[in-house]
């Protein structure tokens, strides 16, 4: 596995891996209209915008980018995301480490994220812990998300 930043010529497989991973992991804990309303937000253009302004990390085998993270100036872990076909294999772990060495030389003395149900024990087992729950309508559909944070020092 190799973990490097993420370049502007990376979108189009950051955009489709987002939405596969939604497709075929997220689907487990959403009901189909929720994961056709999640997966809806594919504009190549943003993408590259937020691959631009915010630190991006991508995780390569072989050739093929298998999970991709990111994180914002003020500490926020705002992407986390894995192909379904490589999960539990430590790419999430990879990233997070990186995500969370960026945040602690930007000087964050904590670390946050907007977690859905699929991934927060993943988050609740790398020490963070929920400090509210979150309910958003999008499209007229509810999502609750954990809003989960971690002290770095």
């Amino acid at each position: 596995m190799l973990i490097r930043p993420a370049a502007l010529i990376d979108a189009e497989s950051i955009r489709t891996l987002n939405i596969n991973t939604i497709r075929f992991v997220n689907a487990k804990d959403y009901t189909v209209n929720q994961i056709k309303v999640w997966s809806s937000f594919d504009n190549l253009d943003n993408w590259k915008k937020l691959i631009f302004i915010q630190k991006f990390w991508v995780v390569e085998i072989g050739h093929e980018i298998v999970g991709f993270g990111s994180l914002t100036i003020n500490g926020l872990f705002d992407f986390l995301y894995v192909h379904h076909n490589y999960q539990r294999i430590g790419v999430a772990s990879l990233l997070q480490d990186e995500v969370e060495k960026e945040a602690r030389l930007q000087g964050n003395s904590k670390i946050f994220a907007s977690v859905s149900i699929t991934a927060q024990p993943f988050f609740l087992s790398k020490g963070y812990s929920i400090s509210k729950m979150e309910r958003k309508e999008v499209k007229r559909d509810v999502f609750v998300n954990a809003l989960m944070e971690k002290f770095l020092f």
